[in-house]
């Protein structure tokens, strides 16, 4: 299937997150995790662009103007504010505990774009 995030992709970025969630909780990050932090590290960026004016006014162009590495891969933003970032075709593996998890990427898509956006 793809994902736009698996705990196994290759990159500095994601093994310093892997290593930090498993240190708090014992577990594998999933999507929800990375997204949350990727999220607020976007905030926290736009929020150091504008010099901690949070108005809407000061934000958005920060945060689209943004280009960042993340535990995902790099991310961008189109003007109108959609999120331009890699996808993974991965599978289900099943751990040694009999859960089952995402797969480091079998294949790699770099920055996919909404097509609907011109």
């Amino acid at each position: 299937g793809e994902a736009s995030y698996t705990w196994q992709l290759d990159n500095p970025e994601n093994k310093a997150f892997v290593e930090g969630i498993m240190a708090k909780t014992g577990n594998v990050p999933t999507s929800n995790e990375q997204n949350a932090y990727t999220l607020c590290k976007v905030f926290l960026a736009a929020l150091e662009a504008t010099g901690g004016d949070d108005s809407y006014a000061a934000m958005w162009p920060a945060i689209t103007a943004l280009q960042m590495d993340t535990p995902a891969g790099k991310l961008s933003f189109e003007s109108c504010g959609v999120a331009v970032t890699d996808m993974f075709i991965t599978q289900a593996e099943q751990a040694e505990d009999g859960t089952y998890q995402l797969s480091a990427p079998i294949a790699e898509v770099p920055q996919i774009r909404d097509w609907r956006i011109k």
